[in-house]
C-alpha cells in the first residue's frame, strides 16, 4: 500500500498534471511533440515504453517514446496485439479508463499469452496498462504504456496518474484526427471551386474526401469492393500502379495519365501524394481529373495545401501557370531575378518536376507532352 501524500506533494502532482495536459494539447499542433510527451508520461508512471496507435495492422501510423521505434513497428506489423485471448478479453472491457493487464487476465494466465511471452518479455518490456476511442473515421485508437520486464505490475497510483491524463489524450488524438479530416476537405473543395472533380484516396483506394464534381463525371468512374476506380481500363491501372508505389514509400512523384470517355474529350488525370509531417496521418493522394485542354492558374492557398509550398513559392507557382516570364515575377514581387530562380527551384523539387515547363504543365491542367 502506498503512503499518504502531503498537501504539498499532492500540489506538485496536480502542477505537474497541468503541464503535461498543456505538452499533449500542444502535440494535437505539433504532431512531432507526441514521442517526448509520451516519454514524459512514461517516466512519472516508470513505464518507459508509450504509445499510440491509430488504425489496423495493415495501415496503422504510431507514435512511441524514442528508442522504442522498432519494438513499436513490430509490435504493429506483426500484429502482437491481435494475437490470442488476451486482446478480445481486453476489448470486452468497455470503461472509459485506463485498463491494467491484471484487469483482464490474471498474471499466470498473462505470462502464457502470446503478445507477453513472444514479444514482450524477450523485448524486455513486461506489464502495462491501455486504453482506447473508436475515431470519426472508424478507425481504432489505442493507447498504453508499458513497464520493463520484471518490474511489478502498474498499481492504483499509477493507474490514477494516467486516468487524470486520460482525457487529454483523448481529445488530443480526436482533435488531430478531425483537423487532418477539415484539411483534406479543403484541398478538394478548393479544387472544386477552380472547376475540378477531385477526391483523395489512400493507398488501398479508399476515399477520404471528395468534392461534389464527382458527381458529374459519375459515368466515367465506378466503385468497386469499398474503393474507387476509373472505368478507362488503361486509366485505372495507371491509378492502381501510381498508388501501389505511394504505398512502398515512394511518396514524391506526381503521376499524369489520360483518362479516356466514351463521349467528349476526356480527361487527364493527376495523382498529387499528400505530404505530411503528421506521423498519425495516412499515406494519400489527390487525385485531380481535369479536362482535357482546360487552363487556369490554381489558387495560392491550393498550392500550398498540395505541395507543401510556402507563400513565396505559391506567388511563383502561380504567376508561372498564368504564363509570366522569371523577370515579370522579379518586377511584380519586387525581389531580383536570382530570388526567383530560387523559389522556382523550390517549386520544382515540392511538384516533383524536372523542368519548369512541366511544373506549368502540371499546375494548368496541360498535358506534360505539350510544350
Amino acid at each position: 500500500m502506498s503512503a499518504t501524500l502531503s498537501s504539498s506533494e499532492l500540489s506538485g502532482q496536480s502542477d505537474q498534471t497541468d503541464l503535461l495536459i498543456e505538452q499533449i494539447y500542444e502535440a494535437t499542433h505539433c504532431p512531432e511533440l507526441w514521442p517526448a510527451v509520451l516519454e514524459q508520461i512514461g517516466r512519472i508512471i516508470d513505464a518507459p515504453f508509450g504509445f499510440v496507435i491509430i488504425g489496423d495492422p495493415d495501415a496503422a501510423r504510431w507514435a512511441n517514446t524514442p528508442a522504442f521505434d522498432e519494438k513499436t513497428a513490430r509490435l504493429v506489423r506483426e500484429r502482437w496485439l491481435t494475437r490470442g485471448a488476451y486482446p478480445r478479453k481486453l476489448s470486452q472491457i468497455c470503461a472509459p479508463r485506463f485498463i491494467a493487464d491484471q484487469e483482464v487476465m490474471t498474471l499466470e494466465e498473462l505470462r502464457g499469452e502470446p503478445l507477453f511471452s513472444d514479444f514482450c518479455f524477450p523485448s524486455d518490456l513486461g506489464f502495462g496498462a491501455t486504453t482506447g476511442l473508436e475515431l470519426p473515421t472508424g478507425e481504432r485508437v489505442t493507447i498504453g504504456w508499458r513497464r520493463r520486464f520484471g518490474a511489478e505490475p502498474l498499481g492504483l497510483d499509477e493507474l490514477k496518474r494516467l486516468d487524470s491524463l486520460r482525457l487529454a489524450l483523448i481529445r488530443a488524438v480526436w482533435i488531430g484526427a478531425r483537423s487532418r479530416q477539415r484539411g483534406m476537405a479543403t484541398v478538394v473543395d478548393t479544387l472544386a471551386a477552380v472547376g475540378m472533380p477531385a477526391l483523395i484516396l489512400d493507398g488501398d483506394r479508399h476515399v477520404l474526401a471528395a468534392n461534389g464534381l464527382l458527381e458529374t463525371i459519375k459515368l466515367d468512374v465506378a466503385w468497386s469492393g469499398g474503393g474507387f476506380a476509373l472505368r478507362d481500363p488503361a486509366a485505372d491501372a495507371s491509378l492502381r500502379d501510381a498508388l501501389e508505389r505511394m504505398k512502398s514509400g515512394d511518396t514524391g512523384a506526381v503521376t499524369t495519365f489520360p483518362v479516356k470517355v466514351k463521349s467528349g474529350r476526356g480527361y487527364v488525370a493527376r495523382l498529387l501524394p499528400l505530404r505530411s509531417h503528421d506521423s498519425f496521418a495516412r499515406e494519400a493522394a489527390a487525385l485531380v481529373l481535369a479536362s482535357a485542354g482546360a487552363r487556369c492558374a490554381p489558387p495560392e492557398a491550393l498550392l500550398r495545401s498540395l505541395f507543401g509550398l510556402t507563400p513565396c513559392e505559391a506567388r511563383v507557382a502561380r504567376a508561372l501557370a498564368s504564363g509570366k516570364s522569371v523577370s515579370e515575377i522579379a518586377a511584380n514581387e519586387s525581389v531580383s531575378p536570382g530570388t526567383v530562380r530560387t523559389h522556382v527551384r523550390g517549386v520544382l523539387e515540392k511538384t516533383g518536376s524536372n523542368r519548369q515547363i512541366d511544373a506549368v504543365a502540371l499546375l494548368v491542367g496541360m498535358p506534360l507532352s505539350l510544350g
